[in-house]
């Protein structure tokens, strides 16, 4: 004779899953509203993920010094650049530096975001397009993020892969992120600019 519990433990098994999944989630993404000044230490790390920019990849013929053979922002990325720099005004938080990938749509959003004059820097171009130098591009990366001391923020407007693997975090273009230590401990959090 069948058991008809198996199907209804199979199913709290499966909630509690997804239940336990959800929770760990939402613990290790954090999304809130920015809060930069909650920080231990005066030195953080501010990721962005250019804005909206239609497609993926680059074209085989692109060209790093012409932007009309390149993904560049839409109207919506552009209007998130800006947001997003609205939003580091309005909390105050104090950029020490910019760096933006040599990509236009990464330099497209940090000169709108009109936080401070940008730097680019070849360590942060897009990993995904760059696999063969992926290992080095993530230590330069991962050097230079170290070494930020401030004063101020540093912020990086760079691309999903790198920020995937620079914080475990798999982010929407337009995204910040910021890295900083907090009760002791470092973390990648997510921000929404649209909740203060």
């Amino acid at each position: 004779m069948a058991n008809l519990n198996q199907p209804a433990k199979a199913t709290r098994r499966w909630i509690a899953v997804l239940t336990l999944g959800i929770a760990i989630g939402l613990f290790f993404t954090n999304a809130r509203p920015f809060a930069p000044a909650a920080a231990d230490s005066g030195s953080i790390v501010i990721f962005v993920r250019h804005g909206d920019a239609p497609g993926s990849g680059e074209p085989k013929s692109f060209d790093l010094n012409d932007c009309s053979t390149q993904r560049n922002l839409s109207d919506q990325g552009r209007e998130k650049a800006r947001e997003i720099g609205d939003m580091l005004r309005a909390h105050h938080v104090s950029v020490g530096k910019v760096l933006a990938s040599r990509l236009c749509r990464t330099r497209q959003t940090a000169k709108l975001m009109r936080i401070s004059p940008v730097e680019t820097n070849s360590a942060f171009d897009d990993l995904a397009d760059n696999k063969e130098n992926a290992s080095e591009l993530l230590s330069r990366e991962r050097s230079i993020v170290d070494a930020w001391h401030g004063p101020g923020a540093l912020v990086i407007v760079t691309h999903g892969s790198n920020i995937k693997a620079l914080t475990g975090l798999r982010v929407d273009q337009g995204t910040v992120v910021d890295l900083g230590t907090y009760n002791g401990q470092l973390m990648a959090r997510l921000l929404n600019p649209t909740d203060e």
